[in-house]
């Protein structure tokens, strides 16, 4: 059997994961943050609208390259039996 007893008290590791550099990810959400800095200036308009969105999408990215989109054993959906 090659399942593995996995300790619920324990986070899941993948030892050869490769992921970005974190500076990179820094260096985005200052960028984010110093649009929404321009643009709040101007009060809201649709521009500002957009990089709400852009700044969701960019969020969403973040999380998933963090996460490395990898779901816990405990939260997947047993398989049915038959």
């Amino acid at each position: 059997m090659n399942q593995i007893d996995h300790d619920p008290k324990t986070i899941e590791h993948i030892p050869n994961e490769k992921r970005q550099p974190k500076w990179i990810w820094k260096a985005g959400w200052a960028l984010v943050a110093l649009f929404w800095i321009l643009f709040l200036i101007d009060g809201i308009n649709w521009p500002q609208i957009m990089l709400g969105v852009g700044t969701g999408c960019f969020l969403v990215s973040w999380v998933a390259d963090t996460a490395g989109l990898n779901v816990p054993a405990s939260w997947r959906s047993k398989a049915p039996r038959h």
